[in-house]
């Protein structure tokens, strides 16, 4: 087995794409800070995420409806972002859409609240048409 690893490494071989786009989708759980406008750049798994956009969609859209909480706090007591909240906003940075344009699935934005990672909202059931939504718009 050692042989084999030292055999893929010397011949420098690269991991699955998907699979790393994976991995850091899974690591967005992890992301503590969200800008206004540069979300959270900088953050490791974010950076990678993007870079990696191509593979990273469907995994994007898949986690959709990832409730799993973030490290964000900011507004810790009202609510507290989740990785399907920052998936929502990295397919918006990617496909280069605002909030506002899945109003009629259910998404409600709070314009007195500054951040958008807490001015976003879904009705019930909208995470669900958001999903549908955006597996239309992945190319094939």
């Amino acid at each position: 087995m050692r042989r084999f690893l030292l055999f893929v490494l010397l011949m420098g071989c690269e991991p699955n794409r998907r699979m790393q786009a994976e991995d850091f989708v899974r690591g967005l759980q992890d992301i503590h800070e969200w800008h206004p406008v540069r979300q959270a750049a900088g953050f490791y798994a974010y950076d990678e995420t993007i870079r990696l956009w191509d593979e990273a969609v469907p995994v994007l859209v898949e986690n959709l409806t990832n409730g799993a909480p973030t490290k964000i706090m900011e507004f810790a007591p009202i609510t507290v972002p989740t990785v399907g909240d920052v998936c929502f906003h990295i397919l918006l940075l990617i496909f280069n859409l605002k909030p506002e344009a899945f109003r009629e699935e259910g998404v409600v934005v709070l314009p007195e609240i500054g951040n958008p990672i807490f001015a976003v909202r879904f009705d019930a059931g909208a995470r669900q048409r958001v999903q549908d939504r955006f597996s239309k718009m992945q190319p094939k």
